[in-house]
């Protein structure tokens, strides 16, 4: 997500024939408009069918927690603040929908950094990401990141890939060419026009690219620098998926299990495993997307982006709304 905003948007605004400041909150009020109605769906559908089947069981599905709590507190989840209010989480409509908060939020606030950077801000945008970065790891070893906190559902414990993929696209935009060319307007514009609708800054194609844009090309270019950056990204997301599995496996047999000798990670373990996660699944993501954004990747990049995948990905949203009913 964090990838394809600070891509697109600049091209956005520029379909719109406005200024970019002004042209943002339709950017915002479109996207709203076309995430929320299905939301607004799953809750009026889900309420309809507690009154639509039959069966032994199905008392246990009328007075599940998951539409319990959608009388009172719907509004949180079509506003995208279920991930704050209500302070418990377990009162939550459709409480599976808190990353869909975050990512609203992620949203807005990357927004202008976007289009600082694109005006020019380039080091002061950089430096707000780094520093965001910074303080995502360390609120991450201050949480407890557990399924049994509300730490888990806070955007500062999962702002971190959303950034790590703002900064991909930033300098992705950098390396391509070693120079980006101001893209060719999608829409015939006058001169006045063009000149208030922000794009990436002009680099002279004949001026040295400074020292860490150097090394990131050759880095990206050279193929056993580029193995080993494939190896690395492989080995933190890797480290992460199974640091999880781990850390999951003894929260919620905690949670579960009535075993008295049954209990979560020692505190100073989930401090670290809430630093370390946050941490190593973004920066992998990080380290994977640059190169094959600027065409390497080989077989896997081939298989991701195989035609077959279009309509899937289509339906992701969809699934994702209505996975845990399934």
């Amino acid at each position: 997500s964090g990838f394809l905003q600070a891509h697109l948007l600049p091209a956005y605004l520029l379909r719109l024939k406005t200024r970019a400041w002004h042209g943002l909150p339709v950017v915002v009020a479109l996207r709203y408009l076309r995430v929320t109605p299905l939301v607004l769906f799953v809750i009026f559908a889900g309420r309809l069918t507690r009154f639509m089947g039959d069966g032994p069981v199905f008392f246990h599905y009328q007075r599940s927690d998951v539409w319990e709590h959608c009388d009172q507190f719907w509004w949180t989840t079509v506003l995208y603040l279920n991930n704050f209010y209500p302070p418990d989480k377990s009162e939550t409509c459709l409480g599976w929908t808190w990353y869909l908060s975050n990512d609203w939020q992620f949203f807005l606030l990357t927004c202008p950094l976007v289009l600082w950077y694109a005006y020019g801000n380039e080091r002061l945008v950089m430096a707000l990401l780094v520093t965001a970065q910074i303080l995502c790891v360390g609120l991450g070893f201050a949480d407890k990141l557990s399924v049994l906190s509300h730490a888990y559902v806070r955007p500062w414990n999962r702002a971190a890939p959303y950034l790590w993929g703002v900064l991909a696209a930033l300098i992705w935009k950098k390396l391509k060419d070693k120079s980006v060319q101001r893209e060719r307007p999608l829409v015939d514009i006058s001169d006045a026009e063009a000149e208030a609708v922000p794009k990436w800054p002009d680099v002279d194609a004949d001026e040295p690219p400074p020292w860490g844009i150097a090394a990131a090309l050759w880095v990206v270019h050279t193929p056993w620098p580029r193995r080993l950056l494939y190896a690395v990204a492989a080995a933190l997301m890797w480290s992460g998926m199974t640091f999880s599995w781990q850390k999951y496996r003894h929260d919620w047999a905690a949670l579960y299990s009535r075993s008295p000798g049954a209990h979560p990670w020692p505190e100073m373990y989930q401090r670290f495993y809430g630093g370390y996660y946050v941490l190593c699944w973004g920066l992998g993501l990080f380290l994977l997307s640059i190169p094959w954004a600027l065409g390497y990747g080989g077989r896997v990049r081939a298989l991701l982006e195989h035609p077959v995948f279009t309509p899937l990905a289509r339906l992701t949203y969809g699934v994702y709304l209505v996975h845990p009913l399934l």
